[in-house]
């Protein structure tokens, strides 16, 4: 077809095929490249941005601990209730756990915007109303060892320690 074009016939073009030969030859094109690299770089400038933006996206560690029990029995008979009472808060968007043999952390992740005092409040209320629902043999049931919920994300200290007495 490249040859037919050199040699005077011209063969049908299709309407991209058109517009490629007319940006081509018009003496206008090298003026809109100007224009829309111009209106980049303005878009650039004009955007607004932070080093370090404040979003709020609270997460909350609970650690517990189960002597004696393997990786999977802590998965089973702890880490998967706990998440099951957690993803029951509104407002949570995911929860994490990971198991260990005798410990294992659950991460209640928050929808963006949410405080965070309320949503450790809310963990906490949760926790208390269900500790019915707690292993029995675990120190948080008995009462014989301490509960450990902290902020993640940035704030290394715990929110709440405490040991629960019958």
């Amino acid at each position: 077809m490249a040859d037919n074009n050199k040699n005077g016939n011209s063969a049908q073009l299709e309407l991209a095929g058109r517009t490629a030969r007319t940006f081509i030859h018009s003496p206008l094109s090298p003026l809109l490249f100007l224009a829309m690299l111009g209106m980049g770089i303005l878009g650039l400038i004009a955007t607004p941005r932070q080093e370090d933006p404040q979003i709020s996206v609270p997460l909350i560690d609970i650690f517990l601990a189960y002597p004696g029990a393997s990786a999977e029995q802590v998965s089973a008979k702890a880490i998967e209730p706990l998440k099951r009472i957690m993803s029951e808060i509104p407002g949570v968007k995911h929860v994490y756990s990971a198991s260990m043999r005798e410990k294992g952390i659950v991460t209640v992740r928050f929808k963006v915007g949410e405080e965070a005092g309320p949503s450790v409040i809310k963990v906490h209320d949760k926790l208390a109303s269900n500790l019915d629902k707690t292993p029995r043999h675990t120190p948080a049931a008995t009462g014989q060892g301490q509960g450990h919920r902290r902020r993640a994300g940035g704030d290394p200290h715990p929110v709440e320690r405490g040991t629960r007495c019958r």
